[in-house]
C-alpha cells in the first residue's frame, strides 16, 4: 500500500471515539454530517466569553490554515487523485481540520474562562480578608 492510499480511513479510526461522542451529543448524523443548529444551540450555552471565542470565523481561519498544510505536506499524493477524489478527500481534509480547530478553540477558550474565574475568585477572598483586617484595626 501506497503512502498516499488510505487517509480516510486511517483518520476515521482514530477519531472513532470522537465521532461516537459527537453522534451522541447529536452533532453528527450517521453519516457523519454535522449538525449546525443542534451544535449552535448547545454552545449557546456556554458562558459568553467561551462562546464567543468559538466563532465560525476564527474556526475557519484555523481550518484553511490546517488545511493548506496538508495540502503542501501530501502535493506528490495529489497527482494520484482523480478530480473527483481529491475533492472528496479536500472535503473530508476541511471536517477534520475544523474539528482539531474547535477541539483547540474550546480547550483555549476554557481554559482562559477558569483561569479567570479562579483569579476573581482569589481576588474577592482578598478583599474580604483586607476588609477584615482593616475592620479589626479601627
Amino acid at each position: 500500500m501506497s503512502k498516499c492510499s488510505g487517509h480516510q480511513g486511517k483518520i476515521g479510526s482514530k477519531m472513532k471515539d470522537d465521532l461516537c461522542i459527537l453522534n451522541e451529543l447529536g452533532w453528527i448524523d450517521a453519516e457523519g454530517e454535522g449538525i449546525e443548529e443542534a451544535m449552535k444551540a448547545d454552545l449557546k450555552t456556554l458562558p459568553a466569553n467561551v462562546y464567543k471565542m468559538l466563532s465560525e470565523d476564527v474556526l475557519d481561519e484555523c481550518a484553511d490554515k490546517l488545511v493548506n498544510k496538508m495540502a503542501k505536506k501530501h502535493k506528490r499524493c495529489a497527482k494520484m487523485h482523480t478530480a473527483d477524489e481529491a475533492a472528496e478527500l479536500s472535503k473530508f481534509g476541511l471536517k477534520v481540520a475544523s474539528y482539531k480547530c474547535f477541539q483547540k478553540q474550546f480547550a483555549k477558550s476554557c481554559q482562559g474562562f477558569v483561569k479567570e474565574e479562579i483569579y476573581n475568585l482569589y481576588k474577592e477572598k482578598m478583599s474580604q480578608d483586607h476588609s477584615t483586617v482593616v475592620a479589626a484595626l479601627v
